[in-house]
């Protein structure tokens, strides 16, 4: 059984320098601002051949995420936690900083 993490293409230094110029003028300036959506849609754009990436279950056991403050732990918990409710698996949630839009997800009820 394999978990699905999300859409990814490999990147290199020629990606990041564009990323961090995009970002240093205004993304929105340039793809326009979409009200209502989660995270930076547009750099999808900045990849080439994106591709689904997954990681095999038992690779997932008994481990923990760290990283800094908006690198993107809860939004992984996103498809992490509708994954396991489509598979009918009990769920305990602890969100210490009671982020919304993870709340959401888990409402939804893997719906």
């Amino acid at each position: 059984m394999w978990l699905w993490l999300g859409w990814a293409s490999d990147w290199d230094g020629g990606h990041a320098q564009l990323l961090n110029h995009l970002v240093r003028s205004g993304p929105e300036r340039i793809v326009g601002a979409r009200a209502g959506r989660l995270g930076a849609h547009w750099i999808h754009g900045l990849g080439r051949r994106e591709r689904s990436v997954h990681l095999p279950m038992p690779y997932s056991a008994g481990h923990l995420l760290v990283g800094p403050n908006g690198s993107g732990k809860t939004r992984l918990f996103d498809p992490l936690v509708t994954q396991a409710m489509l598979r009918g698996e009990a769920l305990g949630i602890i969100d210490p900083k009671g982020d919304q839009n993870l709340k959401d997800a888990a409402e939804r009820g893997g719906s």
